[in-house]
């Protein structure tokens, strides 16, 4: 995996200890007034800086580096109150928290030749990888933002070139994210954080809707696993059944990343629309035991917004099978019917039938 050696700043000509000497920003990135605004006021501003860890607590020796008008580097530590009170002059400074032990945190202020308050929030360092890619493609994808949660941590970070992205996530700890970019869905991951089963997880993206798509499932798993995303189409008899996989795609259903590297850890199916009236089984084939630690997630998403997530079960006696996710109608998400059930035979034209009689609700 792609680590770094060092923290990353938004290179304004900050430094933190070890990592060089203060010097004067280039002349490209020194603070000007924001366009289509008011020039601001060119005496001192007097700014309070609050200093916080993700439980809200104040946090004591804090080195801050901080940007006058002429690009010049200002440094101080917080106090025993987790604040740092400083006069800076322009209309912009650019600060930069440090403490070891935690991520680099980072603030833009606009100044107004008054008094200023602000906070920055310090987050542990990251130490759980995710690998964004395009759902279709299977290509990394770059500069996808992801908004993630886990234990007393809510925070968002971006992908690299590579589609990955570092995260803070406890051990033990439910993770939960989302990633986002413009011309993509928000794609949707919930996992429990295992290093010693999986390090990393995968999060396929799928793209915006068009006008000839209905519904798209994405199925993701962790670790070094051998699955496959299926999907059983059928009508009233055995002779309409179809079966859309990495080897076939049924109309109107299309079959994307027939991928098996870990890192690929993806596929998806998309419900084009259509006046045939079909009913549909999801599921997945896997063949080992390692299916039940691998955190297998199918994420489903419909044209109106609304979507499903399920997991499959973490504990069962079947070496190689088949876990059937639910049954569908016509790529219509009301009418989804989970069952998650891990089951030897292969789902057939029966399969729905019975585990609609034997799972529903009275």
């Amino acid at each position: 995996r792609h680590f770094y050696s060092k923290p990353h700043l938004y290179n304004q000509g900050m430094f933190i200890p070890g990592y060089g000497p203060p010097l004067k920003a280039p002349a490209h990135h020194r603070p000007s007034p924001p366009s289509g605004k008011p020039k601001c006021k060119k005496y001192d501003s007097h700014v309070c800086l609050n200093i916080l860890d993700c439980e809200g607590k104040p946090m004591i020796e804090v080195w801050l580096y901080y940007t006058n008008d002429e690009g010049e580097i200002g440094v101080g530590k917080t106090n025993s109150y987790g604040t740092f009170n400083f006069k800076v002059s322009g209309c912009i400074t650019y600060i930069t928290a440090y403490k070891k032990g935690y991520e680099v945190g980072y603030k833009e202020v606009e100044l107004d030749g008054d008094k200023i308050s602000a906070f920055i929030e310090m987050l542990p360092p990251c130490n759980f990888w995710l690998y964004v890619t395009d759902a279709e493609t299977c290509c990394a994808l770059v500069n996808t933002k992801v908004v993630y949660a886990t234990k007393g941590v809510t925070a968002v970070a971006t992908s690299d070139y590579y589609g990955e992205v570092c995260v803070h996530a406890k051990e033990g700890a439910t993770l939960r994210a989302v990633a986002h970019s413009p011309r993509t869905l928000p794609a949707i991951m919930e996992l429990d954080v295992k290093p010693d089963l999986c390090g990393w997880a995968h999060l396929s993206v799928p793209m915006l809707f068009d006008k000839s798509e209905k519904l798209k499932a994405v199925l993701n798993w962790c670790g070094d696993c051998d699955l496959d995303l299926m999907v059983l189409q059928f009508q009233s008899s055995s002779e309409s059944c179809c079966r859309t996989s990495a080897e076939k795609s049924c109309p109107p259903l299309t079959y994307y990343c027939p991928t098996k590297t870990p890192i690929n850890g993806g596929e998806m199916v998309v419900w084009g629309k259509s006046d045939t009236n079909y009913r549909y089984a999801i599921y997945v084939k896997f063949y080992s035991y390692a299916f039940y630690s691998a955190q297998a997630r199918m994420a489903i998403y419909c044209d109106g917004g609304h979507t499903e997530l399920i997991t499959a079960p973490s504990e069962g006696l079947i070496e190689s099978g088949f876990w059937l996710v639910g049954c569908i109608q016509n790529g219509d998400l009301k009418t989804f019917f989970e069952v998650n059930k891990v089951c030897e035979k292969e789902p057939d034209e029966h399969t729905c039938d019975y585990y609609y009689e034997h799972l529903k609700k009275p």
